[in-house]
């Protein structure tokens, strides 16, 4: 079923990679290369247009490294399918994953037999790749933002088990590590060209900014895949901000999809507010940070709604999502 969702405020400027060709090309040839997708979903997976979506989330960054970064962000998203699909169907399965992963990411040589094979294998090779380009404390930032990534999603599984549905609030606190956006965030420093010191990140309203950002990112997104979740699994479909909504308010989907369109709208507009006193009382270094911010909202508003066939659904009363690749910005 296609839902409507209503337009989402998010008046930032979006920018597209000059070498978004090559960064979705490199990224389809990669998925076929290691047999990730086969058949049927080839096209499948080329129509959503992964290498397009990194191109514009990191506008500015430099190609290499980014094509590295398309590959390890389309990843997600096959495994995220096979969470949906219950592929991956309990913990114990989800744990060995895990810890192919993480040994993969921590310099390890193992991780690469069983179930997981093939995924693990071209995690693998991207990482070699991205550890070209990385320090190696942007890499152990990597591992731990995984590691955090995991944990939200066995705490996913544990309520799944227990057929219960997170309250609102626990949902909040997880969302953003089960959605992956503080990956995005903290991989700016390469796949941004944007650097700042881990002391400036932790201040208390850069961290608030950053959180702000990943969680709009993530409430974006729970609207424009309500339907998809709903339609591959019961259970994937009550991890999603509309569906808690509906529990939590005993509302139809149309009210809550509009209060979850709400909730996103109120937090860029503290996201705005925040920003704006950042921007006035800071240097360039955490100006070009926050810009980097918008870049992502704007960059996942617009993937999803006109570049990519992943999410059906109908946005701002127009047509069924999506339209062609914009022409890049040079």
């Amino acid at each position: 079923m296609l839902y409507a969702i209503p337009e989402l405020y998010c008046p930032f400027p979006s920018l597209l990679h000059p070498d978004w060709e090559r960064i979705e090309a490199h990224t389809n040839a990669w998925m076929q290369s290691f047999g990730l997708v086969q058949g049927e979903d080839i096209e499948h997976y080329k129509k959503q247009r992964f290498g397009t979506f990194i191109a514009r989330t990191f506008p500015k960054g430099d190609v290499d490294p980014l094509c590295a970064w398309s590959d390890f962000n389309t990843l997600l998203f096959i495994v995220d399918d096979q969470f949906d699909q219950e592929v991956i169907r309990d913990r114990f399965t989800c744990a060995r994953l895990v810890s192919g992963f993480l040994q993969i990411m921590d310099g390890g040589k193992g991780g690469t037999g069983g179930e997981h094979r093939v995924v693990l294998e071209a995690l693998r090779d991207l990482w070699k790749r991205l550890e070209l380009h990385s320090t190696r404390a942007w890499r152990q930032k990597m591992v731990g933002c995984v590691t955090k990534m995991f944990e939200a999603l066995m705490w996913q599984f544990d309520l799944i088990a227990k057929k219960e549905r997170p309250s609102m609030e626990a949902y909040i606190q997880n969302r953003q590590y089960l959605g992956a956006a503080h990956l995005s965030t903290d991989s700016l420093e390469l796949t941004g060209k944007v650097s700042v010191s881990e002391a400036v990140l932790d201040e208390p309203m850069v961290v608030r900014v950053t959180e702000l950002s990943r969680n709009a990112v993530c409430f974006a997104n729970d609207l424009f895949s309500f339907g998809k979740e709903l339609e591959e699994s019961e259970a994937a479909g009550g991890f999603n901000l509309v569906s808690i909504i509906k529990d939590t308010f005993q509302v139809e989907t149309e009210e809550a999809i509009e209060k979850a369109a709400k909730i996103h709208d109120n937090t860029v507009v503290e996201f705005v507010d925040l920003s704006q006193k950042i921007e006035a009382t800071t240097g360039d270094e955490l100006s070009h940070y926050v810009q980097a911010l918008k870049f992502q909202m704007r960059a996942n508003i617009i993937w999803s709604t006109e570049e990519t066939t992943r999410y059906p659904h109908i946005y701002a009363k127009g047509k069924p999502s999506s339209s062609p690749v914009q022409e890049a910005s040079r």
